[in-house]
């Protein structure tokens, strides 16, 4: 696949790929951490819930 466009810039940093999930992936992190502080889940709960997608 020589000289194959791609669909994203390829000199942008690495650090701005999947800047859109942060946002998401730390609510979900927050929300993980205040239902364990607070008794709701357990830890593994918590994550469990979060790849089931609820």
């Amino acid at each position: 696949m020589a000289g194959a466009a791609t669909p994203w810039p390829t000199t942008s940093p690495r650090s701005h790929r999947g800047q859109h999930r942060k946002p998401r992936v730390r609510a979900a992190a927050d929300w993980i951490e205040g239902a364990v502080a607070t008794g709701q889940v357990t830890p593994e709960e918590g994550l469990a819930r979060l790849l089931a997608g609820e």
